[in-house]
């Protein structure tokens, strides 16, 4: 079957590239339910008739302390305050990913001058980094964007 063309050859990514999406992945998770909690909180003090509104991220302890005080009701403080420590700690965790993937990205070459775009930062930088892997296996860059999803599928002949 292979001696007949009926597969196509698979790239298999490095290990590099694979420990790298691996912690790119554990990071979007702690994102994620970091967000998820933020929610959840909001939902809680809602209905209540307590809202937090728009808020910067790092106000957003400080101001739902500050409706459970106006509140004052302990049932709520007692569901609330365990999911802000959560929270806390997950931010926590949040920047030591941050910390560890800065130093990675300025280690990559690739990355440090993927990072001379703007708006792109060492998270970005390094995904696309760990999804390319070998950028040979492309034949141009119509290809790469193809395969990222980027443009409609390009036949190369």
């Amino acid at each position: 079957m292979m001696r007949l063309g009926h597969y196509r050859p698979v790239h298999v990514k490095s290990p590099a590239a694979q420990s790298m999406r691996t912690t790119l992945a554990a990071r979007m998770q702690l994102v994620a339910s970091q967000l998820q909690i933020e929610g959840t909180i909001r939902g809680l003090l809602k209905v209540y008739g307590l809202k937090i509104g728009a808020i910067h991220r790092n106000r957003f302890a400080a101001r739902a302390l500050e409706l459970l005080e106006m509140a004052t009701l302990p049932e709520l403080s007692a569901a609330i305050e365990p999911l802000l420590r959560v929270r806390e700690s997950m931010r926590a965790e949040r920047k030591a990913f941050d910390r560890t993937l800065a130093a990675l990205s300025r280690w990559d070459d690739v990355s440090r001058r993927l990072m001379t775009i703007p708006g792109v930062g060492p998270v970005t930088s390094l995904a696309f980094v760990a999804t390319v892997d070998d950028p040979g296996r492309f034949g141009s860059s119509k290809v790469l964007g193809a395969h990222l999803g980027l443009t409609p599928r390009v036949s190369v002949r």
